[in-house]
């Protein structure tokens, strides 16, 4: 029989980090489409009433710089979060179970390190304003790895590149996937 019970795994959209991604660039696409209308609606009418020279270029430019970074953020944070949840559905993660051990607890508006925890002697650093899909709802938030209470995590130690972490990146970069309490 089976103890444990699931209070959080690893999905295409944890943490609404890919939508997030996703709005962001359907909003920039937007807005280069409405430039792009906006520079051919204006070309022939383009006269200037006052001092201040506008170009109706303007917003052109500004979706074609809005788009491209968007894009490139797009494809560097979807990189990471997507090696997340890989690593979960290939069972490529470690798994802790013991009782939590609470160090440092974050302040729920932050501005502090993040929940620093121990399991079975493996320390993890849970931090609410980080971007992540992995686990990340501190204590103050009401989060389930409070201390004394039963866990098992799964969990994986590797960076967005997929290099093994050295010792003194494991703490803060260890990502959660799974998070099981005993009942």
């Amino acid at each position: 029989m089976n103890d444990f019970y699931l209070i959080w795994q690893i999905s295409p959209d944890s943490n609404g980090v890919q939508s997030g991604n996703l709005t962001r660039l359907f909003f920039s696409i937007a807005i280069l489409i409405i430039g792009i209308f906006i520079a051919f609606a204006t070309k022939d009418n383009y006269h200037c009433h006052s001092n201040k020279k506008r170009s109706p270029y303007s917003i052109l430019i500004v979706g074609v710089i809005f788009s491209v970074a968007s894009t490139i953020f797009y494809l560097f944070d979807a990189g990471g979060n997507d090696m997340l949840y890989d690593a979960f559905i290939n069972n490529e993660y470690k798994t802790v179970e013991g009782e939590v051990h609470v160090f440092h607890e974050q302040r729920a508006m932050g501005h502090s390190k993040g929940d620093i925890i121990e399991i079975d002697h493996e320390t993890f650093v849970i931090d609410a304003f980080y971007r992540t899909a992995a686990y990340k709802k501190i204590i103050a938030h009401g989060g389930a790895l409070k201390e004394g209470v039963y866990a098992r995590i799964r969990y994986l130690e590797k960076n967005k590149n997929g290099h093994i972490l050295s010792e003194l990146e494991k703490g803060k970069n260890r990502s959660i996937l799974s998070v099981e309490i005993r009942k």
